[in-house]
């Protein structure tokens, strides 16, 4: 999924997707210098509370 499948899917700003990619809470494949990649499961593990 791309950042703003993320953003569509759970109804999100697109900075807090990124905040969360910096942060490391959201893990992630980058493809190119602005492209990430995040798994279903990656985003699924990350709405989990901790």
């Amino acid at each position: 999924m791309t950042v703003a499948d993320v953003v569509r899917w759970l109804g999100i700003s697109r900075d807090a997707v990124y905040d969360a990619i910096q942060t490391g809470d959201l893990p992630c494949r980058k493809l190119t210098r602005r492209q990430y990649l995040v798994t279903p499961q990656a985003v699924m593990a990350w709405l989990e509370p901790k």
